[in-house]
């Protein structure tokens, strides 16, 4: 099963981005965590979402 997450939650549309709910939930995440999906050290990253200020 895969998680959609949206990569630009503010726009409308169908921005997003679907991770697979196993990578998710290895990486220490659930389904109701908004994340930043990177890339470092040729890895890709799950961070959590800084919230705007």
């Amino acid at each position: 099963m895969a998680i959609r997450r949206k990569a630009f939650p503010q726009q409308e549309g169908n921005a997003g981005v679907e991770l697979p709910k196993n990578l998710v939930e290895k990486a220490g995440f659930s389904e109701e965590d908004v994340l930043d999906i990177g890339i470092e050290n040729g890895k890709i990253v799950l961070k959590p979402k800084e919230k705007e200020r």
